[in-house]
């Protein structure tokens, strides 16, 4: 897969097809602190037309803090959490609606399509009180955007594991409305080799069942006015292999399907005493469907099992609107109120029929005061309320602020109060969900600095500290069966630092970030208490270094993840070992007036190492990509 350029967010930069030189503009990769109290990334159209992201965890593994759980390369299952938290206390959304599954209460990173995404903003920290429940530790937004220009595109790809390609987009314009449209199939054998030791004998086979095809479209329709609706469609058929454990290498017959259609919507509301407002909207409907007939300790017939989810949120939004103004600054306020629906259908669901349902209101105030100059302080604070027809209501606040020190420095403290209700499968799943489950809770404080000696050098350390209550865990209640329950607490503390430099007008950029963490159990049981959460690495640290100029392109990166545990105790069995990967692509820009070849070769995993991210889930080796994109402008 490849980034093309059809979608992208700085719908006022020079249209590249008809101007032949490269316009090289200020990337700011890390926000400034100046302009937010919160931990911020920022990857802008630019930075992901070099980095060109097969999956959107090549961007997110670049920010600090952050650890994809993988299960398995470019076919598996992909999480994201924040700071030694679960995949369901980092919230995902797409152009602001949630992605986040409200089955499990954690998104599936690798369905993302990365081809369609214009700019990828990550917040690290908690942050329920701005975007609502499940923004526990950390939260990711993806944004579309059509060009400004009319274009056609057609790319391919091939590569290792029999991976292919194919995808066509088309750009038009209509009295002042924008139209987009861009399909994409794609798949994957799937197999490689990898090495097992089972019973003491060490094998080396292949993976097997880990195939995938898959069909993304998608159509966007903008105004100049900045109205927008989008609808996505996919459909992904795939191979479940499985965990590599003793005795069991493969799942040979286990499967996946996915059908997915998701409709995003933004209108203003064109009152001039209503300009600030604007109604966003969302609808989803995704049917999964899992079959794996070699599964017969569940029944003789395996397991045959099919979900029908349903979301829609309706929303009133205000921005940021300014409603006092003095010498020292300006006080804005802004908010939100959110309507949503969420239900599934499933066989293994306690409920009447399989059918579960959650409705919820959601209301937010946003106020914030902006310094009248670099040298005054700036302050926010914003307060949700929440209620959700199976859980009640919920709160969430937070307050900060960021002080300018001199030139060089600024400084920002931030403490927010954060929720996550329980899941569906938490609550519902039959043998594991129990109903009475509460909501997990979660309270941050931040303190970091910002200094900038010069505009092309910055630094940004952030020091933190987390207090997780009712954290909800699966306990086994008898020798085969777990059972969700609220009997976790956990208590973590850490530090990150991110280092970003560029050169020769921005042409060479060069970043690294590390992140120390240390989440412990915090429950006072016995054998427990104080040791490591699971999959929580107490470091992970990564490097990219990236070159743009109006020939040719190339980056390189580096991602270290320390040891961490798979199973709650720290007994030594359960430590996975710690991993180190390099990819490195590069290539050309062919360009005229009315059209761009753009060819690359990819290369994850450089140095061939063999690793897992998840236990009993190998990682492919080294895996070489080719390229090909052709944009044809009017």
């Amino acid at each position: 897969m490849v980034i093309g350029t059809s979608f992208y967010a700085d719908t006022a930069v020079v249209d590249s097809l008809r101007v032949p030189e490269v316009v090289i503009n200020a990337m700011p990769w890390h926000v400034s602190m100046r302009n937010s109290v919160r931990s911020q990334t920022a990857f802008t159209r630019r930075h992901l037309e070099v980095l060109a992201p097969s999956q959107a965890r090549d961007v997110l593994s670049l920010v600090p803090g952050v650890f994809v759980r993988d299960y398995g390369g470019a076919n598996a299952l992909q999480t994201v959490s924040f700071r030694g938290g679960s995949s369901s206390q980092a919230l995902v959304l797409i152009d602001g609606a949630r992605l986040s599954s409200a089955q499990n209460g954690a998104a599936d990173i690798s369905v993302i399509p990365m081809r369609f995404v214009s700019s990828v903003d990550v917040s690290r920290g908690g942050a329920s009180a701005l975007y609502g429940a499940n923004a526990l530790n950390g939260v990711v937004d993806m944004r579309l955007a059509l060009p400004p220009d009319q274009r056609v595109r057609l790319s391919a790809m091939g590569g290792s594991f029999d991976q292919w390609s194919l995808s066509a987009g088309l750009t038009r314009r209509f009295n002042g409305v924008s139209l987009g449209a861009d399909v994409e199939h794609l798949g994957s054998m799937g197999s490689f080799p990898f090495a097992t030791s089972q019973f003491g004998t060490v094998y080396e086979i292949n993976r097997e069942n880990n195939d995938m095809r898959s069909t993304r479209a998608i159509i966007r329709i903008e105004s100049q006015s900045d109205d927008a609706a989008t609808v996505l469609v996919r459909h992904f058929d795939r191979g479940v292999p499985g965990a590599v454990v003793q005795g069991n290498i493969t799942q040979a017959r286990a499967r996946m399907q996915d059908a997915d259609i998701i409709g995003l919507w933004t209108v203003g509301l064109n009152p001039a005493s209503w300009s600030s407002w604007k109604w966003t909207g969302s609808a989803r409907y995704l049917d999964q469907a899992y079959q794996d007939p070699d599964a017969t300790i569940i029944s003789s017939q395996g397991i045959d099992v099919r979900y029908i989810q349903r979301d829609v949120t309706q929303s009133i939004v205000r921005n940021q609107h300014e409603v006092l103004s003095a010498k020292e600054g300006t006080l804005s306020l802004g908010g939100r109120f959110d309507i949503s629906f969420a239900d599934i259908r499933g066989n293994s669901l306690q409920g009447a029929d399989g059918t579960i349902h959650r409705g919820s209101l959601g209301t937010t105030i946003d106020a914030r005061f902006s310094g009248a100059s670099a040298d005054y302080p700036s302050f926010q604070a914003a307060l949700r309320s929440e209620y959700f027809t199976d859980i009640g209501m919920v709160f969430s606040p937070l307050v900060g602020a960021q002080m300018p020190l001199n030139d060089l420095f600024a400084f920002r403290a931030l403490w927010s109060y954060n929720v996550r209700p329980p899941s569906f499968n938490e609550l519902y799943y039959l043998n594991y969900g129990t109903k009475d489950l509460r909501p997990e809770r979660s309270s941050t404080l931040e303190l970091a600095v910002h200094v900038q000696p010069e505009d092309w050098l910055e630094a940004n350390l952030t020091a933190y500290a987390m207090n997780t209550t009712d954290q909800i865990v699966s306990v086994p209640v008898s020798p085969i069966i777990t059972s969700a329950q609220n009997v976790g607490s956990a208590r973590t503390y850490g530090a990150e630092l991110a280092l970003r430099a560029s050169a020769f007008d921005e042409r060479l950029r060069v970043q690294y970030s590390y992140a120390l963490m240390d989440a412990r159990d915090a429950t006072g049981r016995q054998y427990l208490d104080g040791t490591l959460l699971p999959y929580a690495p107490p470091e992970v640290a990564s490097g990219l270094v990236m070159w743009n100029d109006r020939y040719w392109f190339a980056s390189a990166t580096a991602s270290y993840t320390s040891y961490r545990y798979h199973s709650t105790g720290n007994v030594y069995a359960a430590m996975l070992n710690p991993f180190t990967i390099v990819g490195l692509q590069g290539g050309v820009r062919l360009q005229t007036d009315r059209s761009i070849v753009d060819m690359r070769l990819q290369c994850d995993n450089l140095f061939d190492a063999s690793y897992v991210v998840v236990r009993g889930f190998p990682m492919p080796g080294r895996t070489v990509r080719l390229v090909v994109t052709m944009e044809l402008g009017q």
